[in-house]
């Protein structure tokens, strides 16, 4: 279960601005490297420690127009632009954004939106 949820910091309420999705983020991103070339040919390898910070994760998620709607004001909110985004035992601070949005009908409601999510993770925490 994916769980987001306003930071303590931007004082907005959790009734208003949280949502449930199914499935799960598992954040991977390469580990930073640089290699160089020294001056007598030899070869310079700098490696820093894994981190997950930048990694990006698209998700796609059918949604009920009421979910859609509380999506809608979180990834569009005019102020905060950072949410807590919950996924098994992990916690992370994410950039949220819609990168596909279509309309589905299904069961007879042509009103569900089939979206495309993509998470930035800015750190974990």
């Amino acid at each position: 279960m994916i769980r987001i949820r306003p930071t303590t910091a931007s004082g907005l309420s959790h009734t208003t601005y949280a949502i449930d999705l199914p499935g799960n983020i598992y954040p991977h991103r390469p580990r930073a490297k640089k290699i160089a070339t020294t001056i007598d040919g030899g070869v310079a390898i700098s490696l820093w420690r894994k981190r997950v910070e930048g990694a990006t994760i698209t998700q796609q998620f059918l949604l009920h127009p009421d979910k859609y709607k509380t999506l809608l004001s979180i990834v569009y909110h005019a102020t905060n632009y950072e949410w807590v985004v919950h996924t098994d035992d992990k916690r992370y601070i994410c950039v949220l954004d819609i990168t596909s949005d279509t309309k589905r009908d299904v069961h007879g409601n042509p009103e569900y939106h089939n979206v495309n999510v993509e998470f930035v993770v800015v750190r974990e925490l």
